[in-house]
């Protein structure tokens, strides 16, 4: 009895707590039952972007011409229409022999000036000693006939400096006269490969009109065959002689039943077809030839003309380079009168004026003074020379052209061996854009930046807008970054040049981004995930997450842009969760209410 009442007790409780149990799994299953209400929306596909903060430089534009100064031969013509110059990069060279000709003739003639001068200098100082001389004793008449001997070697130099730019001036001729042999040698080679080019193509032109005549020969070879089975058909089909069937008519030309004899027609249509596509095709490869060898002739004709001038230039050439040997020679022989006989009737006439010192004595006195005169005049003679030298310097640095701004080329009216005068211009350079913003950046930076890409700018308080318009993709040696230049949108806002300003650009940015509110991203330590509507359910989806700005986020990967995704949090949200809204969304043209 006693062991009864802790077993009955036993059972009471066990009983209640089940009881318990099944009304709170009740509760349980009702309160997962009942869906939560959310909010939704289907992904927004906009471009996002980080802005950061740079410093630009002002610089200055304008379409500039380039013109040579000088008429030459174009020897090299750097870069093309579209390339960017720095200032002082070389645009074209010109063939400055000429020029440097003239220099040396310069230098020439300003050693030969410098010799006058010391000579005049020498006769002015020697007419001072030789007057000394004269009135002191004949010691000074000795010194004044020395100093005369002293004069020859002057003009034995001047001589030789004139034989010497003789010789210089017959050189360069000899150097024409080959180049102009060369150019008339070179024509002469393209002559010989053009007339084998056309004799190849002679040949090919002949065998094209054999292959036409050939294939015309087959076609028409069809065709009559065609129409003599054709004939037959027609005889076959509307024959009614007595005494033979159209069966045995048939046999009797050779056919065994009137399927063979279509059989025939059907072939000997189809090499018809077949030749006459021949036919074309020939005819195409004949007029192709036909072409070429007109090319070619006029092409000949063209070298010839250009064979013909290079050999008048090159006669002309050899004809300048005889008169200039000619002339060295002269001078040459001059210089070598000069040594033989002109030195020793000098000295005659020294020693002559040594013995009339004293008659000559009021005569040295006014020579004296045109020696003055010819002293001063070969200064100036000197300074004339300096200033022809000079010139020559200047004239010859206008053979190498070089950029005189930063810019684009915009076109270029010059060519390789082909000549350019003061009145073309050569080269058009736009330089780099009025109100131009340059600012670098890193290469991270510069990858993400576009052209077109808007920036603001700010100077003086005062907001301006603009688009980036060129991102360098060569790194800039000095600064160890990223050339960019931006534009003003406005153009009738004028910033000084070479001034700083400040403006924000997109260091980072993608456009067609997939995109959802940053609140509805959560993470699970380093996995971002989001929940979407699946027909009433909240189903996971990890994501992969990318560029945010403001209060959105681009979605890399994880979803569509047809998931409707729950921008809302609540307590019971998890996978699995049933879901309601009462916001209607648009997806792929169906309205979806989801309860």
């Amino acid at each position: 009895m006693k062991k009864t009442i802790p077993v009955l007790i036993f059972m009471t409780l066990m009983l209640t707590l089940s009881a318990c149990s099944d009304k709170e799994a009740v509760v349980e299953e009702s309160i997962a039952d009942k869906p939560i209400m959310v909010k939704q929306q289907l992904p927004d596909v906009k471009s996002l972007a980080t802005l950061s903060n740079y410093v630009g430089t002002v610089e200055a534009d304008s379409t500039i011409n380039i013109i040579p100064k000088v008429s030459a031969e174009v020897i090299s013509a750097n870069y093309i229409v579209g390339d960017h110059v720095n200032a002082g990069d070389l645009l074209f060279t010109l063939d400055d022999s000429t020029a440097q000709i003239a220099l040396d003739q310069a230098n020439a003639g300003l050693k030969s000036a410098q010799a006058g001068l010391n000579a005049a200098q020498a006769n002015y100082e020697a007419g001072k000693a030789s007057l000394v001389a004269q009135e002191a004793s004949k010691t000074a008449t000795q010194v004044s006939a020395y100093e005369t001997l002293g004069k020859l070697d002057t003009t034995g130099q001047q001589m030789q400096l004139a034989a010497d730019s003789a010789y210089v001036q017959a050189r360069q001729a000899g150097l024409n006269s080959d180049s102009a042999h060369e150019t008339y040698d070179f024509y002469n080679e393209q002559i010989e490969d053009s007339e084998k080019k056309k004799h190849n193509l002679q040949n090919a032109d002949r065998q094209a009109e054999a292959a036409l005549n050939t294939t015309q020969q087959a076609l028409s070879q069809a065709s009559g065959t065609l129409t003599y089975l054709n004939s037959i058909k027609t005889q076959y089909e509307n024959y009614n002689t007595p005494g033979m069937t159209p069966e045995e008519w048939l046999q009797s030309m050779g056919f065994a039943d009137a399927a063979a004899l279509y059989k025939a027609i059907a072939q000997t249509e189809a090499t018809v077809a077949a030749a006459k596509e021949g036919v074309e095709t020939a005819a195409e490869a004949y007029s192709t030839t036909q072409s070429a060898l007109g090319s070619l002739d006029s092409a000949l004709d063209q070298l010839y003309l250009q064979r013909d001038t290079a050999g008048n230039t090159a006669e002309s050439a050899s004809l300048s380079y005889g008169l200039a040997v000619e002339s060295s020679e002269l001078a040459k022989k001059q210089k070598q009168d000069f040594d033989n006989y002109t030195r020793y009737t000098i000295t005659s006439g020294a020693i002559a004026q040594a013995v009339g010192a004293e008659q000559q004595l009021k005569a040295t006195g006014a020579q004296v003074k045109a020696g003055g005169a010819q002293v001063a005049a070969g200064s100036a003679g000197v300074d004339q020379a300096n200033a022809a030298v000079a010139s020559a310097k200047t004239a010859l640095s206008y053979y190498n052209i070089s950029a005189p701004v930063s810019g684009t080329i915009t076109a270029i009216n010059i060519s390789e061996h082909n000549m350019c005068s003061p009145s073309q211009v050569a080269y058009t350079i736009k330089s780099d854009a009025a109100v131009k913003i340059v600012f670098y950046v890193a290469e991270k930076s510069a990858q993400e930046m576009y052209p077109d890409d808007k920036v603001t700018l700010e100077k003086d308080g005062m907001t301006y807008d603009g688009r980036i318009i060129l991102v360098s993709n060569e790194l800039d040696a000095g600064k160890g970054l990223y050339r960019v230049e931006a534009q003003l949108l406005d153009p009738s806002v004028s910033l000084p040049y070479d001034s700083t300003i400040s403006l924000r650009a997109a260091s980072r940015q993608v456009k067609d981004a997939l995109t959802v509110p940053t609140d509805s991203v959560y993470y699970d330590n380093d996995q971002a995930y989001l929940f979407v509507n699946d027909n009433g359910i909240a189903k996971r989806k990890d994501v992969s997450v990318g560029l945010s700005e403001g209060d959105v986020i681009e979605i890399k990967e994880g979803i569509t842009a047809n998931d409707l995704v729950i921008t809302s949090w609540t307590a019971g949200l998890k996978e699995g969760t049933k879901v309601m809204t009462d916001n209607k969304i648009s997806k792929e043209n169906i309205v979806v209410v989801v309860e």
